[in-house]
């Protein structure tokens, strides 16, 4: 029940559904991962993240095996502290900024992140060097910690603790130009669907063909940022797109670009977080139960000052049983159009 009604964005509910289900099994991991989800929705941090440790008890993570000592947040100035990323690749990007605070903390701070991110997690200030999984030798460090357990190893307990002053990444040399042959035009970036494999895809994620609307709109350039299977969709789009897929082959690439870019608007995937971490502004069109790093409410993001996010209402589609994303669209549409007025 507490799924049932946090999915329906009903959060107090939720929260105390999910506490008389740990009251009932104190060990409940799958609750208290959830109930940390939710209170990290509500803004509530301090709890958020104490309850969000749970994850490596449940069978949705594996935890880093490893005999070294796991860093709590105790004073670690003469130790070597390994840091490895988890989840997605937004999660890895969104959290990258506490990376330098806990440079601060240690001797000298090393991660752990796969090939995709490498060149881009270079730039984050303090990192002395990065490794692939299976590559560090025990004796390069003395300690480790999750990514996402940063937080709360740094005490960032309120929403205005959190360090928000972007760019916090660089764009790495890159070969990649968007050739401005409309000097006038609007270059901007657009990325439709995330990662299919991701549990609430479905939601997240639109189709191309929602977009059309917005793409009519004269005086803009439209980039597709888009990666995988939906960039299929471009096949069937009546509108010009300058489609980068074969060019992004890692992150880095797509900062290369994102930095070139008047504009992105994208739903909730990884480029969002690329976008927000390099400044750029950015709109984020969330569906209705939007992951908990959006907050509840508001157009505002306390990670990303750069960002606007555009959230989908109630309001079933009868054919479908999903929202309709047309009234997001129509908002968007209104923004882009004043944009352009301007």
């Amino acid at each position: 029940m507490g799924f049932v009604c946090t999915n329906l964005c009903r959060l107090d509910e939720g929260v105390r559904y999910y506490q008389r289900a740990i009251e009932l099994e104190p060990n409940f991991a799958d609750a208290h991962m959830n109930l940390g989800m939710t209170y990290l929705k509500q803004g509530r941090l301090k709890q958020g993240w104490a309850e969000f440790e749970w994850r490596w008890q449940t069978n949705q993570f594996t935890p880093f095996q490893c005999p070294h000592p796991r860093w709590q947040g105790e004073d670690i100035r003469d130790k070597r502290l390994l840091v490895h990323t988890e989840q997605g690749a937004g999660d890895s990007i969104q959290f990258a900024r506490f990376l330098t605070l806990a440079a601060r903390r240690c001797q000298s701070l090393l991660l752990v992140c796969p090939d995709p991110l490498t060149r881009l997690l270079q730039t984050v200030p303090g990192i002395e060097r990065i490794y692939n999984a299976g590559d560090i030798p025990l004796s390069a460090f003395d300690t480790y910690c999750p990514l996402m357990s940063l937080p709360k190893c740094l005490a960032i307990d309120t929403l205005a603790a959190i360090p928000s002053s972007v760019p916090y990444l660089k764009v790495p040399p890159s070969e990649l130009v968007i050739h401005r042959q409309e000097p006038t035009a609007l270059h901007i970036g657009i990325c439709w669907a995330g990662s299919p494999t991701q549990g609430n895809d479905r939601n997240r994620s639109t189709q191309l063909s929602h977009w059309l609307p917005l793409l009519k709109i004269p005086g803009v350039v439209w980039h597709s940022l888009q990666k995988g299977p939906t960039v299929a969709q471009i096949q069937d789009c009546p509108v010009s797109l300058v489609n980068w897929d074969a060019m992004l082959r890692d992150y880095a690439d797509t900062a290369a670009i994102v930095q070139q870019l008047d504009y992105v608007i994208t739903v909730d995937t990884s480029v969002a977080h690329v976008a927000g971490a390099l400044a750029k502004p950015t709109w984020v069109l969330l569906c209705h139960n939007a992951d908990w790093r959006w907050l509840e409410a508001g157009e505002t993001s306390p990670y990303y000052p750069t960002l606007r996010l555009f959230r989908q209402r109630d309001g079933l589609r009868p054919a479908s049983g999903h929202r309709d994303w047309a009234p997001v669209f129509a908002e968007v549409q209104q923004a882009l159009a004043r944009r352009l007025d301007t």
